[in-house]
C-alpha cells in the first residue's frame, strides 16, 4: 500500500502520538477562542430564528440543531481546556467535526428544499471550519470534506435543485485547502522533528556522542519505569584509572580521543543507555542481564583497546574501574536515582581500593 499522508509515513507511532500531543498542546487557546466565537454565532441565529427575525434569512433552520450544535461547541471547549491525553482528544474532536458536519448538511438540505439552491458561500465556510483545525489529520481532513461534498452531489439530485455552480466552487475550494494543508501537516512534522532533534543535540556529549548529565534523570525514571516483575536493572559507574596522569604527560586533545574510544568501546557491550557522567567517568544501565560473567570482563575488554598509558602504575595500558549494582523490581518503588547511583558509586570505590582496573558487582539490597 501507497503511503500518502504524512501521519502513515513521517514519524513512527509513538513519535506521531507525541506529535499530535504537540499541536493539541499548542492550540488548545486557538481552539477555545474559535469555539466561543461559533457558540455566539449559534446562539445568535437560534435567537432570530425564535423570534422570528429575518425569515428570509439563509440560516433560519430548526432550533434542535442548532441546540445540539451548540451542545457539541461546548463539550469541544472543554476538551481544549481539559488537560486531555492526545489519543482520547483527537477521536472525541474527530468525532465532534464530523457530528457538526452532518448536522450542517442536514440544516443545509432542509434549507435548500425551501429556496431552490444553495449558498455558495455557506458551502465554502462549511468546508473552511473543519479544514483549519490543526491536529486533525490530513485524511481525515479529506474525508470529511468529501462527506460533505458528496452529501451536496446526493441531496441536488434528489431535490433536483440547481446546484452544480455551488458544487464547483465548494470542490475547487476543498480541494486546494487539502493541498494547502497537506503541506501545512508536512511543515508542522518537519518542525517537530527539528524540535526533537534540537533537544536530542542538547542531551548529547559532544566529544563522546553519549548522553550528558541533561539526560540522565528523565531517561533514567523513564527505564525504571519499563522494569516489570520478575525483572532486574543494572547501573554501573566507569571511571578511568589515572587519567589525570595521562592528560599531563599526553595532554588534553589526546586524553579527548581516550574519553571518545572508551566510549564508542561500551557502545558495544549492548547496553540501554549510557551518559558521560563526569570529566572521565560513565554511566550505564540495562535492563536484564544474567551474565554477570560477561560484566566482570568489562574491564578486561576495555584494557584491550591497549592505548599506551605510561603514567599507570598498574598496567601499561589505560583502563579502568567499574562499579555496578543489580536492582529488582520489587526494590524500584522504594529507591531513588540518586541511592542507586550512589551505591554503584560505592562499588566503584571498591574497585579503585583494591587495585584498580576491576569491576565489583553487587545486588542493591546489600547495600542497604
Amino acid at each position: 500500500m501507497f503511503n500518502i499522508f504524512p501521519s502513515e509515513y513521517f514519524f513512527d507511532t509513538d513519535t506521531e502520538a507525541n506529535f499530535i500531543e504537540w499541536i493539541l498542546e499548542k492550540t488548545r487557546k486557538f481552539i477555545i477562542a474559535i469555539g466561543i466565537l461559533a457558540l455566539i454565532y449559534v446562539a445568535y441565529i437560534t435567537v432570530a430564528d425564535m423570534s422570528n427575525v429575518g425569515k428570509e434569512y439563509f440560516f433560519k433552520s430548526s432550533f434542535y440543531i442548532k441546540l445540539l450544535c451548540a451542545i457539541f461547541l461546548i463539550i469541544f471547549i472543554v476538551i481544549a481546556f481539559v488537560k486531555t491525553k492526545a489519543k482520547l482528544a483527537y477521536k472525541i474532536f474527530l468525532f465532534i467535526c464530523v457530528a457538526l458536519i452532518l448536522l450542517s448538511r442536514v440544516d443545509t438540505y432542509s434549507i435548500s428544499s425551501k429556496i431552490g439552491h444553495f449558498t455558495t458561500e455557506a458551502q465554502m465556510l462549511d468546508v473552511f471550519i473543519f479544514m483549519i483545525i490543526p491536529f486533525i489529520k490530513i485524511q481525515h481532513k479529506i474525508l470529511i470534506g468529501f462527506i460533505s461534498v458528496t452529501g451536496l452531489f446526493i441531496n441536488g439530485e434528489i431535490l433536483g435543485i440547481n446546484y452544480l455552480s455551488t458544487l464547483f466552487y465548494v470542490i475547487i475550494i476543498y480541494i486546494g485547502l487539502c493541498v494547502v494543508y497537506y503541506k501545512f501537516d508536512l511543515l508542522l512534522r518537519i518542525q517537530f522533528k527539528t524540535i526533537l532533534e534540537e533537544k536530542l543535540k542538547s542531551n548529547i556529549d559532544y566529544l563522546t556522542g553519549v548522553y550528558n548529565r541533561n539526560a540522565l534523570e528523565p531517561l533514567f525514571n523513564e527505564d525504571l519505569s519499563k522494569v516489570h516483575t520478575n525483572e532486574h536493572m543494572i547501573v554501573g559507574i566507569l571511571d578511568l584509572d589515572y587519567f589525570k596522569e595521562y592528560n599531563d604527560s599526553y595532554g588534553h586533545l589526546d586524553g579527548d580521543i581516550v574519553l571518545n574510544q572508551f566510549a564508542k568501546a561500551l557502545q558495544t557491550f549492548g547496553f540501554d543507555r549510557i551518559y558521560r557522567f563526569g570529566g572521565e567517568e560513565f554511566l550505564f544501565t540495562k535492563i536484564n542481564i544474567d551474565d554477570s560473567v560477561a560484566l566482570t570482563k568489562i574491564c578486561e575488554n576495555l584494557e584491550n583497546l591497549k592505548i599506551k598509558h605510561a603514567k599507570s602504575s598498574i598496567s601499561e595500558y589505560v583502563t579502568a574501574s567499574v562499579g555496578i549494582i543489580k536492582v529488582n523490581h520489587s526494590e524500584i518503588a522504594s529507591a531513588s536515582m540518586n541511592e542507586m547511583i550512589k551505591s554503584a558509586d560505592t562499588n566503584l570505590y571498591l574497585a579503585k581500593n583494591n587495585g584498580r582496573n576491576k569491576c565489583v558487582i553487587t545486588d542493591y539490597n546489600s547495600k542497604l
